[in-house]
């Protein structure tokens, strides 16, 4: 069997790619695991590679030793058309603090339930079509969670080096977020409460347990004023704008 034609670095392996990468579990043994390997980049099956030596499979992997490294951490500003969607207009990623609070909610839930499998989700919340320009500077309407479902496959074959940063992008800027305003975040409970003996204290942090579980819900309907129809709109605010709104709240008891 001839060698095949492999990649070279991240950048030459897509995001898709690099989601059934990541997949690998390697409990079948080595030599299967870097069959896997070489079906992801190569685009072949494992049938393939019947007739694959294991002496030339092990010497073809020298040349990977990239793949137990990060890929590039500096993410693109820009997504061009890609081959999946040649109709696809060219996206910008947004800036962090141009979040809603509706695309903050998406993505913490897309971070807590494996964010490398919903990268290309990620990505579609990220990464927007402005709807228009001022003094040059993209202007954007906002992604769903349902927009952002229907616009993932758009980003399966970008290279990624071109998008992995995102990842870095949003924890900074979450991390930063929520010690900024860490007193108006919910704190986690524990799930046993058992072990609190005085009736009032355990009353108290069953208030306090059912308080963390509808956190955005009661979030949202506190700004809504408890005017549901008005939930669109809150959600579609500017997740910084909310935060300083509640903050002020706060502070002055109103």
């Amino acid at each position: 069997m001839q060698k095949p034609t492999l990649p070279k670095g991240w950048n030459q392996v897509s995001l898709e790619q690099f989601i059934e990468l990541r997949k690998l579990k390697g409990e079948d043994g080595v030599f299967n695991h870097n069959i896997d390997i070489m079906c992801i980049l190569t685009d072949t099956y494992s049938d393939d590679w019947d007739d694959v030596e294991i002496a030339k499979l092990n010497e073809w992997m020298k040349d990977l030793k990239w793949l137990y490294t990060e890929p590039s951490k500096r993410a693109s500003q820009t997504i061009a058309r890609t081959k999946i969607d040649a109709s696809m207009e060219e996206m910008y990623l947004k800036p962090m603090n141009e979040l809603t609070l509706g695309e903050f909610i998406d993505l913490e839930y897309y971070f807590t339930n494996d964010y490398i499998d919903n990268l290309p989700k990620i990505c579609a919340i990220l990464y927007q079509v402005p709807y228009t320009f001022i003094d040059d500077q993209p202007i954007f309407k906002g992604v769903n969670m349902a927009k952002a479902s229907q616009l993932a496959h758009r980003f399966l074959d970008q290279p990624i080096t071109s998008v992995y940063g995102v990842l870095t992008d949003y924890i900074k800027f979450r991390d930063q977020f929520i010690n900024k305003h860490h007193n108006l975040m919910n704190e986690d409970m524990d799930d046993d409460l058992e072990d609190i003996d005085d009736p009032e204290e355990r009353k108290e942090a069953e208030k306090k347990k059912s308080s963390n579980k509808w956190g955005w819900e009661q979030m949202i309907w506190s700004m809504c004023n408890g005017d549901i129809t008005k939930y669109d709109d809150v959600i579609n605010m500017k997740l910084v704008l909310i935060f300083n709104f509640l903050a002020m709240r706060k502070e002055l008891d109103i």
